[in-house]
């Protein structure tokens, strides 16, 4: 358990941090927002939107509990199960908010993990990012149909990729550049896919259209975009289309 320090309001920055008196389990910062678990599970957003007319739901609320610009600390009271059913926020104990080179503020996804290792995502789900089967945005958090219970995840612009207990990785949404690892003939899925071949993995990271995974003897596997060199290697700009060995 810690304490989040956070700092800065609209159109002003901040220099230093200032102490949010909250023990938290976990925060993430995305594009204009921020999610975080308090220690009783509570999970809370706090960002801004331009409209909610173009909002498509990454703070887990439905558009008419916010407001138009700055939104304080909303608290993520309803999810949906696998069959879509609403029920009570189950206990979280991880969140990820979501980045987007766009500068439109309705553009991004979000994922949280309870404390039973279920997932559940939520907001913009335009390549089916949401692992949802479908491209449907949605406002609450919606549980993930997995196998076996997670213990981390990852979100690039539009795409989310899933760490499970035995070491495997399922993704969803965007492979136009190779994010999922899925090779040159997937442009995009909206169900969890393992197709990558990824095993023994203990943690994963993402960019905004690429993917790193750290195995469990100590290999750095990458896949996706590389124009940047992001890979550590040389591949002339050209992407990546399936996990490999970067160092």
């Amino acid at each position: 358990m810690c304490f989040v320090y956070v700092g800065g309001s609209i159109a002003n920055d901040q220099e230093t941090p200032e102490i949010k008196e909250e023990p938290v389990l976990d925060v993430s910062a995305g594009s204009r927002y921020t999610l975080l678990v308090d220690s009783k599970g509570d999970a809370f957003a706090s960002g801004f939107i331009e409209s909610k007319y173009e909002y498509l739901g990454q703070f887990g609320v439905e558009s008419n509990k916010l407001e138009d610009g700055q939104n304080e600390w909303r608290m993520i009271e309803k999810v949906a199960d696998v069959g879509g059913r609403a029920t009570a926020a189950p206990p979280f104990a991880k969140v990820y908010a979501g980045a987007s080179a766009n500068s439109n503020s309705g553009e991004q996804h979000s994922l949280l993990i309870d404390n039973k290792g279920n997932v559940y995502t939520f907001g913009n789900n335009n390549r089916g990012q949401l692992c949802l089967g479908d491209t449907d945005p949605r406002y609450i958090p919606n549980q993930v149909s997995l196998t076996k219970p997670a213990i981390a995840a990852a979100l690039g612009e539009d795409f989310t990729l899933i760490l499970l207990e035995d070491g495997t990785v399922y993704g969803c949404g965007s492979n136009e550049k190779g994010e999922l690892g899925l090779g040159d003939n997937i442009k995009a899925v909206n169900k969890p896919n393992n197709g990558n071949g990824l095993n023994g993995i203990v943690d994963l990271t993402s960019g905004l259209n690429y993917a790193m995974f750290q195995s469990e003897n100590g290999d750095v596997y990458t896949t996706g975009s590389n124009m940047y060199s992001q890979h550590c290697k040389d591949t002339n700009g050209e992407p990546v289309t399936t996990p490999e060995v970067s160092f």
